[in-house]
């Protein structure tokens, strides 16, 4: 298994680093630890995460343009308001909350209040799923809360317009180091800010 932990303290990462490095041997995952049973061997390694969304955000606009002035030559001039567009990926399973009702759509008004900015915003289409997940609590030996979840790979297509792209790329990158929803601590909602996955076509798969 590979996780990550996102640490903005580079002093506190070091010494995370080196803790779980020196007891790597020392953890049990899952129930019956005290019968020998969950040991598990940790690595850790620091690097530097990939939070370049300018130019992610770019290069989706670009393909973008590029696919729209394709289409226009097949079907005819098309008329494309000049906006900036941007997706949200889900990279792990997310719990969103919008007005104490459980969701599984990041709205706009939702987006805003995660980066808090008020600039224009549209969600221009939204791809995602549900499932449910509860747990158990060892500190309290109790079951945990059955929470609804957006499961991950879920993608959200927003647009805003062209004077407020620099704000919200700078809004997004701490969003992306962030995570959205509920539960953030224990891995549910990490994002990845246009995934370049966006930008390669069925003609150029490999």
């Amino acid at each position: 298994y590979r996780s990550s932990i996102m640490v903005e303290d580079n002093h506190l990462a070091e010494s995370l680093e080196q803790f779980l490095n020196h007891n790597s041997q020392n953890f049990r995952l899952g129930g019956a630890a005290s019968r020998g049973l969950g040991k598990v061997e940790i690595e850790a390694n620091s690097v530097e995460p990939d939070t370049d969304v300018s130019s992610r955000i770019k290069l989706f606009n670009k393909v973008l343009q590029q696919r729209w002035q394709k289409w226009a030559e097949l079907f005819g001039n098309l008329p494309r308001e000049e906006r900036n567009y941007f997706t949200l990926n889900l990279q792990s399973d997310t719990i969103l909350t919008e007005n104490w009702r459980r969701t599984m759509v990041i709205s706009p008004e939702m987006l805003q209040q995660f980066t808090g900015m008020n600039a224009p915003l549209i969600l221009e289409v939204a791809y995602s799923s549900y499932d449910y997940v509860s747990g158990w609590n060892s500190a309290w030996g109790l079951l945990k809360d059955v929470d609804l979840i957006t499961n991950k790979g879920g993608v959200y297509l927003f647009s805003t317009i062209a004077d407020k792209t620099k704000d919200w790329i700078q809004a997004l990158e701490k969003l992306a180091k962030k995570g959205v929803g509920n539960r953030i601590g224990e891995g549910f909602g990490q994002i990845e800010v246009c995934s370049e996955f966006h930008t390669v076509f069925r003609e150029d798969a490999v």
